[in-house]
Formats: C-alpha cells, structure tokens, sequence
C-alpha cells in the first residue's frame, strides 16, 4: 500500500530501440554523418592550395563501433607532411661546420669540398646554409577548427582542444 503523497516510477529500457539510433539509418548515425561531411568540406577549404596534396587527401568516415556507440573520424592519409602542417613541430638546435653562403656537393666536386664562387666554375644554383636554429612551427589545425564549427552549426559549443589526435 502505497503512503499518500508518495509516487513510483519505473522506467523500462528498451535497449534494442536504443540501438537503432546509432546504426545506419538511425538518427544519432545519420547525424553525425552530416556533421562530418560539413567538417570535411570545411578543412579541404582552408587546406594550402600550393599542391592540393593535403586538400585531397582529408577523408571523413563512421563506423558504428557496437551496438549503442558510433565513431565518426576525419582524418588525412598518404601525405607525409600533414601530421607536421597539422599539429606543428618543435625547432632543431644549432647546426655546426656548415658553410653560410657557399654550395657544397656541386657537380665535379669531392664530397664536403666547398664551391667558393657558385654558378662560375661549377655551374649550379647555390644552396645557402646556415649555422644557426631553426624555428618550429606551432602548427594550423585544420581538421579540428573544421569539426568545431561544423558542432557550432548544429548548436554544439566544443573548443579544438577537447578532441582526441591518434
């Protein structure tokens, strides 16, 4: 016998229900779908255009990983420098006993020997090096500034930082 003023409430899952919204053709799947091609039009946008290489190579993917859970990725493949355009990298130090301002290696010459006057007696463009660092880049992340205003557009508020990077 139930006290007055007192009320029970039973809540049934049905998780076979649940399931259907993150498998294709459910709702949570279908979705992020579009989130996703949103955010890969977006980065192929603001990817440098000196090769297209980077652009082209932006591909977005889901996968439903189980029966209530989706991953959806989008990510580069094949381009060597992207992880480095992307996430940056840090600087190099000092390199020593290198020439500034001579080309070494030229046709017809020993290994290590210096051209002293390049494009006269062996012609050849001249490489110039340097003794001192190299800076780091801090990189331009692309894909996440994509993903994150691909969310806002769906009135999702994320930052960049709250993504995980495999």
């Amino acid at each position: 016998m139930a006290l007055r003023g007192s009320t029970t409430v039973e809540v049934r899952i049905n998780q076979r229900a649940i399931d259907r919204f993150v498998r294709p053709g459910g709702d949570v799947y279908d979705w992020s779908w579009e989130v996703l091609l949103k955010a890969r039009r977006s980065a192929r946008r603001r990817a440098p255009i000196g090769t297209g290489r980077l652009a082209a190579s932006i591909e977005a993917t889901i996968d439903p990983d189980g029966p209530s859970r989706v991953t959806a990725s989008l990510g580069t493949e094949g381009v060597p420098y992207a992880s480095d355009y992307l996430l940056g990298h840090s600087g190099s130090g000092p390199v020593r006993n290198r020439p500034i301002g001579a080309a070494m290696n030229r046709r017809g010459m020993a290994n290590g020997q210096v051209n002293r006057r390049p494009g006269r007696r062996y012609p050849g463009r001249a490489t110039l090096f340097t003794n001192g660092p190299v800076a780091g880049w801090d990189g331009n992340n692309i894909l996440a500034k994509a993903l994150a205003e691909a969310y806002a557009t769906q009135g999702l508020i994320v930052s960049p930082e709250s993504f995980t990077w495999v």
